[in-house]
């Protein structure tokens, strides 16, 4: 399986009031070539500790071994993809 965080997009979204907001979104390759959204997060701006909770949520959904890794350079999350899953290339 390759995990796929994209990048922390900002959208305009309604609860109330309108505000942007940032979603995180983990989508996964098989590999027969399968697409598929894992998990997501809404938060309100993008964080370290908002990626570690998504893969934590990821890996209680069992989804315990990744390949590959592939995002756009947000700093600091190497590490916390590596803390999540040591062995997949990033």
């Amino acid at each position: 399986m390759l995990a796929d965080p994209t990048s922390g997009s900002q959208y305009q979204l309604r609860r109330g009031t309108v505000s942007k907001e940032c979603i995180h979104i983990a989508l996964g390759i098989t590999p027969e070539g399968q697409k598929a959204v894992l998990g997501y997060e809404i938060i309100p701006n993008e964080n370290n500790a908002s990626w570690s909770t998504l893969l934590d949520k990821l890996q209680n959904q069992g989804i315990q071994q990744v390949s590959l890794v592939v995002t756009d350079g947000f700093k600091g999350l190497e590490q916390v993809i590596s803390q999540a899953y040591p062995l997949a290339k990033q």
